[in-house]
């Protein structure tokens, strides 16, 4: 039983690597939602390159 812990005599003690494997997905969460912000910018700044060209060619037709 490990220190803190209280059980009753109705309820069975959650599984060691079940304890670890949600440590190990909560200590990976922040990483991985940094990496996700990361290529969100990424892929926003390409799609944002594209549509200013398009923009510009757009007005330099309009001015012709």
């Amino acid at each position: 039983m490990r220190p803190g812990s209280t059980l009753n005599q109705n309820t069975m003690p959650i599984p060691e690597f079940l304890e670890d494997l949600i440590r190990l997905l909560l200590n990976l969460a922040p990483v991985s939602a940094l990496g996700c912000l990361v290529f969100a910018g990424i892929s926003l700044r390409r799609e944002g390159v594209t549509s200013t060209r398009d923009t510009r060619q757009d007005v330099n037709q309009i001015l012709k």
